[in-house]
């Protein structure tokens, strides 16, 4: 008796101690991805895109009239995933994209825990933006407006990749589209070095695409919180 309680201790300060470095891991990593993604008011769009930014904070205002995070801590888990696929799915008509889908999921295959803690992935050659629904679970109130960032940082992602590929270049720049491929071909995870991640000029974009949204909407980026 005295060793199978030894082991089951053990295996409860395994599980705590797993537990704990993934929240510590989470507040890394959103103190990265919220508290040094500032705007950059020297970065010039096209008169298309800063269109597109209007709207988008104009859409996101009758959304969320208020914060995010907060509106959704109200909600139960299935509104959530009412409120960000209807969200996704106006930008989506907004950003004029054609056949894209936006999925809520927890597919172990695309958000596994060995994987860290990832807010969305996109799949531009399926068209396709995947949010983690484990973290849409999570009654945090940061965590959650995160999530609706995401939403629109990962279909940034799909527009950019419609820009350089000239599917529709929505007035961007040659130096842009070139500077889009280039880190597309060489393209760095953030799980293998964050900071070459963060410095890339498609992260920087979408980063800065979705803060001047916010910005306008809410007179700030998106904050930072402690997640």
């Amino acid at each position: 008796m005295a060793i199978l309680i030894k082991k089951v201790k053990t295996a409860v300060g395994q599980m705590i101690h797993s537990i704990q470095r993934k929240v510590e891991y989470l507040r890394e990593r959103l103190e990265c991805m919220l508290g040094i993604y500032r705007v950059d008011i020297q970065h010039i769009y096209s008169p298309e895109e800063n269109r597109l930014i209007e709207q988008s904070s104009e859409l996101i205002q009758q959304f969320f009239p208020g914060p995010p995070g907060s509106l959704l801590l109200t909600e139960d888990f299935e509104s959530r995933c009412e409120v960000i696929e209807d969200f996704a799915h106006r930008l989506i008509q907004i950003y004029g994209l054609e056949n894209v889908e936006v999925i809520v999921t927890d597919d172990p295959e695309l958000f596994s825990s060995d994987s860290g803690v990832i807010f969305g992935r996109t799949r531009v050659d399926q068209k396709t933006v995947y949010i983690n629904a484990n973290l849409l679970r999570l009654d945090n109130e940061d965590v959650l407006e995160h999530l609706v960032g995401t939403v629109i940082h990962e279909l940034r992602h799909i527009m950019q990749f419609e820009i350089m590929t000239l599917v529709n270049t929505r007035g961007v720049s040659y130096q842009r589209r070139r500077a889009w491929r280039y880190t597309t071909a060489n393209y760095v995870d953030a799980g293998l070095d964050m900071e070459a991640y963060s410095s890339q000029s498609i992260e920087f974009d979408a980063r800065n695409f979705t803060n001047r949204i916010w910005q306008r909407a809410y007179g700030m980026s998106v904050p930072l919180g402690g997640h």
